[in-house]
């Protein structure tokens, strides 16, 4: 049923002349109703990691009310779809473009709010307009009408300190009850939120400043600090903690003879270690049931005796999944012996070129991957790993520009080619190593500047590998995907 309002926005929208018809909503038109339905809820923007989501992209609010005015048809089935509308994203400068239209704008989130239903949200809220503030008593309440329908919420509102934003946090009639993710940049607004939010799951600290002191959250089980300064107290704040991403990071306010935090539940680790002294980092923590460990860093050499360490002192021999984005230029013997000592390896991504003839340790692996570049190691990594079901190829977009995408298909298109010569060399070979059960092949895109629908194209431009690929009785399925930079690293 409609409300007033939304029946009056109804009116005012069919009274507007529609947007002239071009060659693509054209060809749109033809679809199906459910066609149409799977591609609107396509282009719903999703909530990006913290540090690498656009603030110049067409905000979220923008994208159901341009899809309800493409035409009639258009407009009832953006109408009929509650979570096509569960994006909501206030910006101050929005407001403060827009001053002389704040009563309209308030009333568009209010009918968003609405239209969405009874789905749960994902609520951004950036109040860095860069002028005088807009977040009014009004839009408050019209936000905070929804929060018990709150999912996930990511807060841009500045450095500790300013106080004229901590309303937004420290409503006291807030339900927080359904919320599962929570990105910030300030410790005040964690204290205060944490105890509303029973039900929280996952923390990805933005420039993390401050020290908060925590009471125990036995609920949040992924944590991001990138970059963040914390004590271990801190840490130990989240005992039930599953996967843990230090990015930049150290540890601060520690003493020599402090007893070692152990994360008894992590099993997942994400390092980006770019300090040459890590003895605070590897003395005081330790992760007996590590599982899966991505390593990166510029000088990558003088972190291989203290990851060895720290594995040796966790105790982790149970390593099923290993990855590393280091400086190839240091010790590849080294990180070999490292891998001889996890004899559950199953997942391995190299991320560099290290010569692997020797890495005997992989060759019980059923996934492999490897970075973008082609190289002529790739016969022979796939020969040493006979039991191969999947291949993982990460492939980078630096930037976005017609340019940058044909080298993103050059890459990727060469290795490709590089698995049919390998499967072409050894198919007629009875003791071929060649990994007869390959299945599977994983493009990962990455990149800061992906641009939209790449993983599209590129899996169009590499059909033809793939076909070729099946007629050598091969047959893998060929997936491409975008890849979150942090969290999820080794997720199928």
């Amino acid at each position: 049923m409609q409300t007033p309002s939304d029946a009056s926005s109804h009116r005012d929208i069919q009274s507007l002349p529609l947007p002239p018809r071009t060659d693509s909503t054209a060809q749109l038109e033809e679809l199906p109703d459910e066609l149409l339905v799977q591609i609107f809820l396509e282009l719903q923007p999703i909530l990006r990691e913290a540090p690498t989501r656009s603030r110049d992209r067409l905000p979220p609010l923008a994208g159901p009310w341009l899809l309800s005015t493409i035409s009639h048809r258009w407009r009832r089935i953006a109408l009929s779809l509650a979570s096509l509308w569960s994006m909501v994203e206030y910006e101050d400068a929005l407001f403060l473009r827009h001053a002389d239209r704040a009563d309209a704008l308030s009333e568009m989130y209010r009918l968003q709010l609405h239209r969405s239903g009874t789905s749960k949200l994902r609520v951004v809220v950036n109040l860095l307009g860069g002028g005088p503030h807009q977040y009014t008593v009004e839009m408050q309440q019209i936000l905070w009408s929804s929060s018990s329908r709150w999912a996930e919420l990511d807060i841009d509102d500045g450095a500790p300190g300013r106080d004229r934003h901590e309303a937004f946090v420290f409503d006291p009639q807030c339900d927080l009850s359904s919320l599962q993710k929570v990105y910030t940049g300030r410790s005040d607004d964690l204290e205060r939120l944490l105890p509303k939010a029973p039900g929280l799951e996952t923390i990805v600290h933005r420039q993390f400043s401050g020290v908060p002191d925590l009471s125990p959250h036995t609920g949040v089980t992924q944590l991001v600090l990138n970059p963040a300064r914390a004590t271990s107290r801190y840490l130990g704040a989240f005992p039930n903690l599953e996967t843990l991403v230090l990015a930049d990071y150290h540890l601060i306010g520690l003493r020599a003879d402090e007893t070692p935090l152990v994360l008894g539940r992590l099993r997942h680790l994400h390092l980006t270690l770019q300090r040459t002294d890590t003895s605070a980092l590897f003395d005081h923590l330790r992760f007996p049931a590590l599982e899966s460990l991505f390593v990166e860093g510029k000088r990558s050499g003088a972190y291989i005796n203290a990851v060895h360490a720290l594995l040796q002192a966790s105790g982790c021999s149970g390593i099923t999944a290993l990855a590393f984005r280091l400086d190839p230029t240091y010790g590849s013997e080294r990180w070999a012996h490292l891998l001889g000592e996890t004899p559950y390896l199953e997942h391995l991504r190299i991320l560099i070129h290290y010569k692997v003839k020797s890495w005997r340790a992989i060759a019980a692996l059923s996934i492999l991957g490897w970075n973008s570049k082609p190289s002529k190691e790739v016969p022979t990594r796939l020969k040493l790993c006979p039991h191969l079901t999947t291949i993982e190829l990460d492939v980078y977009c630096h930037e976005e520009s017609p340019e940058s995408y044909s080298h993103m298909v050059t890459l990727l298109s060469q290795n490709l080619i590089s698995i049919v010569e390998s499967r072409g060399a050894h198919s007629q070979r009875s003791d071929a190593l060649f990994p007869k059960e390959l299945e599977r092949v994983d493009v990962r895109v990455g990149g800061a500047s992906r641009p939209d629908g790449l993983a599209q194209k590129l899996s169009s431009c590499c059909s033809g590998y793939v076909t070729r690929l099946s007629a050598m009785g091969m047959g893998p399925r060929l997936e491409i995907k975008a890849r979150d930079q942090f969290l999820n690293f080794f997720d199928d």
